[in-house]
């Protein structure tokens, strides 16, 4: 539903979608509901390399839920090694909670 930069605009445009439960962290994080944070994506076995997106070096996901039910997660990456920690998760938890919050309200 949203996306940032170049990279974004033209998975926007190609209707990019991932799986629920399938390989990489979106598929992670909807599948299990737990979040997950990937400190090195180049040792990273289960990692799905976006060539969109060819700086990414860390990534953290983390679930969007509503009444109940997964509707998506909130997908954060970064050009450098080990850019999230343990406590990232918690505050970017909450953000993830208010957005699936106004996306569930949203349609």
């Amino acid at each position: 539903r949203a996306a940032t930069g170049e990279a974004g605009r033209i998975m926007l445009e190609r209707n990019h979608q991932l799986k629920i439960g399938d390989l990489g962290m979106v598929g992670y994080v909807t599948g299990r509901g737990e979040s997950r944070i990937v400190p090195d994506v180049d040792t990273d076995l289960t990692y799905s390399k976006n060539p969109l997106l060819p700086e990414t070096r860390s990534e953290m996901a983390l679930p969007l839920r509503a009444a109940g039910k997964i509707i998506g997660a909130l997908d954060v990456q970064s050009v450098l090694r080990n850019a999230f920690v343990p406590e990232d998760v918690e505050i970017l938890q909450t953000i993830a909670d208010q957005l699936a919050i106004a996306f569930d309200q949203t349609g």
